[in-house]
């Protein structure tokens, strides 16, 4: 079986345009040369930036209910999520 561009599937059934608005429409997150070009939207948050408790000396964390692993909880970027979305 050969892998095909999933853009190259729906143009057999629906127009460019009408992919570029079904994107536009329910997309979350803008690539990352999309993002270079435009103005930070909140600079005191970025993807991937770590969490700490209160005091700001303890990692805030998620422990993985069924191995018991901790791993430092990090932002997953929901305040530009929200300024995208107007959520």
């Amino acid at each position: 079986m050969e892998l095909t561009d999933g853009l190259e599937e729906l143009r057999h059934v629906i127009s460019l345009k009408e992919i570029a608005s079904m994107i536009e429409h329910t997309a979350r997150w803008v690539s990352p040369e999309t993002f270079r070009l435009l103005p930070v939207w909140f600079p005191e948050y970025s993807r991937g930036g770590k969490f700490y408790k209160g005091n700001w000396s303890q990692k805030q964390t998620n422990t993985n209910r069924v191995t018991g692993l901790s791993i430092h909880k990090s932002e997953a970027n929901t305040h530009a999520s929200k300024a995208l979305t107007l959520v």
